[in-house]
């Protein structure tokens, strides 16, 4: 049950920008792998060798930032090196702005002697911090084969892989690092942040929640948790909640509607609000789908809370994977669909329930909502305009700025702002639920002005028909609702005349309506 204007395309945008919640200051990092170095040296053999406590006097010096004293202390090593000698040269050359020698000495670092599992994980980590991917994975690689049950390997060639955009290999690994050590929290906030760039969202929700289980203070996960919440649950969903106009509507059309045999499917119940109201005027069953899984499982919650969870079926699916014999002991006698957002068509409420009329309902189905109405009409308010178009600032021309800007309706409630609408509202569109002949259409419109004004941009909204008796209206001019109206700005203001006609431009798709003024 959204309400965003545009469908906003997360799966693009992170995949040009990852997710990453674990926050990494560069010199901190580096610092702390060498003390990890430092501890794994002293516990192996080669720590107890007189070129081991060269090798520890140079960290020691290194983490000092005394580089020539480090330098000189760790020539005094004989061949053959072994393989944290080679990390220290590298982190050497590296101070010295040596990149290729720097890459070199990572590279022999990885078939040194003395190499561990764990010395060759620490390897692939600081080759990772310095960019030096390819040598990361095969250090992880060696760590792996030398030992399988190192989860820090498995971590740290997760997490590089990410960086290179190999999804599925990341994820194996992540997955893997997390059952090789379940108390992590680390471990599965690098799964979560996997997840989450590729739009896995339920399956990053339980990672955050998992890492917040074994961490209940780790701020990182909560971090992500909300972040990801914000967009899986937004935050209008109280506001609807909260909407009386709309309960009230929803529930005088339900109990109109319901009868002791009727089976009833909700599609995208979200909290189960109105499952509950079908349930509660009589029906014998209400099949309630969500898709987004935290929510479906709050509704669960809430359900049985209420007394309802031996009349309610909640399942956590999309409508169009929901089968008869399978999740539907039979099509259903009503089908309640409330998807619907501030301009109408953005949830897809159109080819949803033509799908779930086609194949999940009986012949004859009620539906609810049955219709709706979509009303538009050019307004003056510059203060709306600057929402979302600049002119000139401190003198400044900032205009171009608007072309970079994506042509999208703004969620508004016009009675919060001065503004004047400037002709007769236009009906511009009239949809049928379902819709029997869904073709994406453009129309023009003569409009006559009421009135001298400068128009910013067009006002919508939609009166939704619940039955042939019931309707909520989204209109500026009746009781406010959660929808409030959705505002299309123009690319420029347009001065307008009274009596002088201008064309109103209108068109839809299956899931936007877009609207625009003409001469």
């Amino acid at each position: 049950m959204y309400r965003m204007l545009v469908p906003l395309h997360y799966s693009l945008l992170l995949k040009l920008f990852r997710v990453n919640f674990i926050p990494m200051n560069f010199k901190n990092k580096v610092n702390d792998l060498l003390d990890d170095l430092e501890v794994n040296i002293k516990s192996t053999k080669s720590g107890r060798t007189s070129q081991g406590k060269f090798i520890l006097r140079s960290l020691e010096l290194l983490k000092k930032s005394a580089t020539q004293q480090s330098e000189s202390v760790l020539d005094e090593c004989s061949e053959p090196l072994i393989s944290p000698v080679y990390i220290l040269k590298a982190l050497l050359s590296k101070k010295r702005g040596q990149d290729t020698l720097s890459l070199k000495f990572f590279e022999k670092a990885i078939n040194a002697t003395g190499s561990t599992s764990d010395i060759l994980r620490i390897n692939g980590d600081i080759s990772h911090c310095y960019g030096f991917i390819e040598t990361a994975i095969k250090s992880y690689d060696k760590a792996v084969e030398l030992s399988p049950l190192n989860d820090q390997a498995f971590l740290g060639r997760g997490k590089t892989y990410s960086e290179m955009g190999k999804v599925t290999s990341a994820i194996d690994n992540l997955l893997q690092a997390t059952l090789l050590n379940p108390e992590s929290a680390e471990g599965y906030i690098a799964l979560g942040n996997e997840y989450r760039n590729s739009s896995m969202n339920d399956a990053a929700i339980k990672c955050y929640k998992t890492a917040l289980n074994r961490e209940p203070e780790n701020a990182i996960a909560q971090s992500a948790l909300d972040s990801i919440l914000e967009l899986v649950i937004p935050h209008w969903h109280a506001a609807m909640l909260n909407d009386y106009e709309r309960t009230e509507a929803f529930e005088t059309a339900i109990n109109a509607t319901i009868k002791p045999e009727t089976y009833v499917l909700d599609i995208g119940t979200g909290t189960g609000l109105l499952a509950m109201l079908a349930s509660r005027a009589g029906a014998r069953h209400v099949i309630a789908c969500e898709a987004v899984e935290i929510l479906a499982e709050t509704a669960t919650k809430i359900i049985k809370d209420n007394g309802f969870d031996d009349k309610i079926s909640i399942i956590h699916k999309h409508s169009e994977f929901l089968s008869i014999g399978v999740e539907l002991k039979q099509k259903a006698d009503v089908l309640i669909a409330e998807l619907v957002d501030a301009s109408l068509l953005g949830e897809k409420i159109i080819p949803v329930i033509n799908d779930a009329v086609k194949r999940l309902c009986k012949p004859g189905v009620i539906v609810i909502p049955c219709g709706a109405t979509v009303f538009a009409a050019p307004f003056e308010s510059k203060k709306i305009y600057q929402e979302s178009r600049v002119d000139k600032v401190a003198s400044l021309d900032i205009r171009l700025f608007n072309r970079i800007k994506p042509r999208m309706s703004l969620q508004t409630d016009l009675s919060k702002f001065q503004w004047k609408i400037l002709s007769k509202p236009t009906e511009i569109f009239k949809f049928e639920f379902p819709s029997k002949k869904f073709v994406p259409k453009r129309h023009k419109f003569k409009l006559t002005p009421n009135t001298d004004g400068m128009a910013h941009g067009i006002a919508l909204w939609f009166d939704l028909q619940l039955n042939e008796d019931t309707f909520i209206s989204t209109s500026p001019f009746s009781a406010s609702t959660h929808w409030k109206q959705s505002v299309y700005p123009l690319s420029s203001p347009m001065m307008v005349k009274k009596n002088k006609p201008i064309s109103l431009l209108a068109s839809f798709t299956e899931n936007r309506i877009n609207v625009d003024l003409g001469e």
